[in-house]
Formats: structure tokens, C-alpha cells, sequence
């Protein structure tokens, strides 16, 4: 799967809901859909973090460049808080695809008493990543992801070959990767698996019950081993051990390892470029 297939697949449900809510009639050129988001909140007395998932209802105003955001994020486990924020500002960049979501004049953030100060976001319009972060109460701060994809980067595959070592560089790898609820486990999905120069690419890849640890900058992954099915068929080939991943850059940079049919495969690839 070429990279801009990539994108294609990732946006659908994005331009489903754009071409679903988007009204010729309305003078403003507007658009509701809803996505999960993945928050992290994290206290800064201590470091510690707390998951959550919750459904986001966004509406963006393609006419006034601003973003309305329906929200909530679980503090504690007895406390959640939930968020109303209309007039957040868009800047788009025609360059990398990507509009830069801050507070305006205009903004209005009702938090249900609480306190929300140095807001800033990104959504990216090819693969349809909406991320945010932002301090709440001044005693946390918070890092919301709607999808973990990482479709920019590339992957390096080190293996023997005519008794001596070679080595390919796939620069279409791309990476996903879908967690549960808890944000204890989740499904680790590779793109465009390609291991070798003139080989066949393998399109998508999944691998179920991936491990995950949240963190404060990001979530690490490590498996012994995980078993690869290619369109709800076994593929044994394609079985991978040792998989380490650690995203930092709160949650933006994912740079991990894994072996695969006596393959040593790097990767380094973002979610926003």
C-alpha cells in the first residue's frame, strides 16, 4: 500500500462525517463528527497518569476557520470532567495538510468550573489526527490523541542474504495502532511490510494484544511475540518477536524494533510531519 493509499484509508470515516453533516445551504461551510479520543492526564505533582477514552463531538466552521470541541477527561478515578469550547482559532497549512488549533479573542471554554489555560492542537486533514493538549487547574496537564497513526517514516530491515549482510530502507512504512479502553492492551496494525528491495509488499498486517504502558510523555509497547493475521487469514511468515516501541513527543514520534522471518527491522515514523 503506497503511503497516499495510506492517508485515504485512515481519513474515511473523517470525510464520511464531513460529507454526511456539511450543509450547502448554510452560509457557513460547516462540519460535525465525532471521534474516540485517547487522554492522558497527567498530575504534576507527582508524574503519575491517568487513561481514559471518551467520544469527542468536533465541528469545525470552514468559512470562520474555528473549531467547536465537545470533551471530557477522567482526572481520578471518582472525578471527570467535561469541556464545551467554541471559537478555538484554525490556521491551515497548505504544505503539510495540517491546521494549528489555538484560543483566540473569541474563545469560549466552559469546563464545568474549572480552569483550562495554555490550549494548543493540531488536526491533520490527510489521516483525520486530532490532538490536543492543555493545563486544567494548573495541577494537571492533559494530552488527547483521537487516533494513534503514524503514517510519516520509514523502516530499515537488516537481514543475510548470499553470505553477507543487507540491508533495505522501505520509506512507505506506516503504523497504527488501536487501544482498548483501559489503555492496557491494543491492536498493532503495519502498512506497506516490505523487508526486502524488489519484494512483494504485504499491505496491512495485524497483530492483536499488543501490550501498552501509558506514560507521561507518550505510551511504550513490548511483546515477546505476536502472531500476524492478513485478512482474517494466519500468516506464520509474518510472526514477529521482540517488538519494542516507545512513543514520545507525547505521543507525536514512534521509534521501536522487531524481528520477523530473520529480518531486523528499525522503524521511526510520526504522527504529524
Amino acid at each position: 500500500m503506497k503511503k497516499s493509499a495510506f492517508l485515504m484509508l485512515a481519513a474515511l470515516t473523517l470525510i464520511v462525517g464531513l460529507n454526511a453533516c456539511t450543509d450547502s445551504n448554510d452560509p457557513d461551510q460547516i462540519a460535525q463528527f465525532q471521534q474516540e479520543f485517547y487522554n492522558r492526564v497527567v498530575d504534576n505533582s507527582d508524574n503519575s497518569v491517568k487513561y481514559s477514552t471518551t467520544l469527542a463531538t468536533v465541528t469545525l466552521n470552514g468559512t470562520k476557520q474555528t473549531m467547536e470541541l465537545y470533551t471530557s477527561v477522567k482526572v481520578t478515578e471518582s472525578s471527570s470532567v467535561s469541556m464545551h469550547l467554541t471559537d478555538l482559532v484554525l490556521k491551515y497549512d497548505a504544505t503539510t495538510g495540517v491546521y494549528t488549533i489555538t484560543t483566540g479573542e473569541g474563545t469560549k471554554i466552559d469546563a464545568s468550573g474549572n480552569t483550562v489555560g495554555n490550549f494548543s492542537g493540531a488536526f491533520d486533514m490527510n489521516t483525520g489526527v486530532l490532538k490536543t493538549s492543555f493545563t486544567l487547574n494548573d495541577t494537571h496537564r492533559v494530552y488527547t490523541t483521537s487516533r494513534l497513526i503514524y503514517p510519516y517514516g520509514k523502516s530499515t530491515s537488516t537481514y543475510a542474504s548470499d553470505e553477507a549482510t543487507k540491508q533495505y530502507t522501505n520509506e512507505n512504512f506506516s503504523i497504527s495502532i488501536a487501544l482498548n479502553s483501559e489503555g492496557t492492551s491494543a491492536t498493532l496494525s503495519l502498512y506497506n511490510v516490505m523487508l526486502e528491495e524488489n519484494a512483494h509488499a504485504t499491505e496491512v498486517v495485524n497483530y492483536t494484544s499488543l501490550p501498552v504502558t501509558v506514560t507521561s510523555t507518550g505510551y511504550t509497547f513490548a511483546a515477546s511475540s505476536l502472531d500476524a493475521i492478513v485478512e482474517n487469514v494466519p500468516r506464520t511468515e509474518l510472526n514477529i518477536t521482540g517488538f519494542n516501541a516507545t512513543a514520545t513527543n507525547q505521543g507525536n514520534d514512534l521509534n521501536g524494533s522487531f524481528k520477523v522471518n530473520g529480518h531486523d527491522v528499525t522503524f521511526s515514523v510520526k504522527m504529524f510531519k
